[in-house]
């Protein structure tokens, strides 16, 4: 009997302290437009490393939040209503997530920011004072280029979201 209570607390430890390191994204929401705009202007003063979890950490917390274009309310349970989200862009490839279901958009996102090298990441919105003309109404909110450094990096991008 005692043999097998060790193991059982080891692992109970294992999982309490697996659960403890977890972030708690929902005090990352972003629900105003003014406070997206804050959220790019401290993006832009981050170091690359900084950036990178800046920007994993906002669109693991987007999952939460549903942006309404209109005075039509879309209800989407345990989701909150915001004002708008950045656009990504890796290697000019614009990163979709299915507003619905953005669990698979969300991992295959991730997991390639993981894997490619990144050799820059450009920070473009209204108070910028870039060009943003390009991007029409989608650059509202923002835009966020991210770009790999090495061909090999490259191509997993372009196969990844080449449609």
């Amino acid at each position: 009997m005692r043999g097998i209570l060790i193991p059982i607390l080891l692992i109970s430890g294992l999982c309490a302290s697996a659960q403890s390191t977890k972030r708690d994204h929902s005090s990352l929401l972003v629900l105003t437009c003014d406070a997206n705009q804050q959220w790019l202007d401290s993006l832009q003063r981050q170091p690359l490393s900084g950036q990178l979890d800046m920007i994993t950490d906002r669109v693991v917390a987007d999952t939460n939040i549903v942006i309404t274009a209109s005075e039509k309310m879309i209800f989407i349970a345990n989701r909150q209503t915001g004002c708008c989200k950045a656009q990504i862009y890796l290697n000019g490839y614009y990163v979709e997530f299915d507003y619905r279901n953005p669990a698979p958009d969300l991992q295959r996102f991730l997991s390639v920011l993981r894997a490619v090298k990144i050799d820059t990441i450009t920070v473009l919105h209204s108070g910028s004072g870039e060009q943003l003309t390009v991007y029409g109404n989608y650059a509202k909110c923002g835009i966020i280029q991210i770009s790999a450094r090495d061909k090999a990096s490259k191509r997993l991008i372009k196969q990844t979201y080449k449609h």
